[in-house]
């Protein structure tokens, strides 16, 4: 793995598009299906679950935006549910408009968001990051009910998002490419923000402004691994979060019943 000190270094955006554009090969079948396997190997990947056998994936990016079986993550009766495969990372309160990177770094919620006025709205309300690595399925659900209204794609810089460059590299997530995905609900408005990084080809959108999505709705695909950050209000109690693994559509606990 490329640590952020040599990737600094490097052209991180070129050098995401090509891995990219060599992700989508498709090479003969015998090669195609030695670098899957191979892939799979590596990251333990559970074939199991997947849509397809692995002999009919027609390139390494063709596996990694893979769907699942119907029913193998089914959609948890609460008002919210996770919105992706992922490990959870960093959960609390947006204080003074901050959000927690990691020990020792926040940044400013406005300029996550790009809109100041869009982000006072979620003043004592909180904050989720998913962290999805290549294990992961990559595709990313809707994590409740509501009327896309707006979408809108910030940042310029492509770092990696693992533990190491987080825990380092400060306003990372402003820094990055990111698509912010903004719901109205019953309970108020939802951010769900896909944030790019190094080696990410690109962030496929499955919905348009003004969309009614359903939770547990397909809304986009990371190309590779990345982040996922969920932004709610304080009127979603949203009950204390216990960093670590979770399951796509899995059960988000509040601390009352919204109905």
């Amino acid at each position: 793995m490329l640590t952020w000190r040599i990737l600094k270094f490097l052209p991180r955006i070129p050098l995401s598009r090509l891995i990219g554009i060599i992700a989508r090969i498709q090479w003969p079948w015998f090669l195609n299906q030695l670098i899957l396997k191979n892939f799979v190997k590596t990251y333990k990947i559970n074939m199991d679950e997947a849509e397809k056998d692995i002999s009919q994936y027609k390139s390494l990016n063709d596996l990694f935006t893979r769907r699942l079986k119907a029913g193998v993550r089914p959609i948890a009766e609460s008002f919210c549910v996770h919105p992706a495969d992922s490990r959870i990372t960093q959960f609390g309160e947006i204080n003074q408009g901050q959000l927690i990177q990691a020990k020792g770094i926040t940044y400013s919620l406005a300029d996550f968001l790009g809109n100041a006025e869009k982000a006072s709205r979620y003043e004592g309300g909180y904050f989720i990051v998913y962290y999805l690595c290549p294990t992961d399925y990559h595709r990313v659900h809707a994590p409740v009910e509501g009327l896309i209204k707006d979408i809108k794609k910030l940042g310029l810089d492509l770092w990696p998002v693992h533990d190491e460059s987080v825990s380092e590299i400060e306003n990372l997530f402003i820094s990055n490419e990111r698509v912010v995905v903004s719901l109205n609900t019953q309970l108020g408005p939802v951010e769900t923000v896909f944030v790019g990084a190094t080696n990410v080809g690109s962030i496929d959108l499955f919905k348009s402004v003004g969309d009614t999505v359903q939770k547990g709705e397909e809304l986009g695909v990371f190309q590779f691994g990345s982040t996922v950050v969920m932004i709610y209000p304080k009127s979603m109690k949203i009950a204390s979060v216990v960093p670590g693994p979770v399951s796509c559509c899995g059960l988000l606990k509040q601390k009352e019943n919204p109905y």
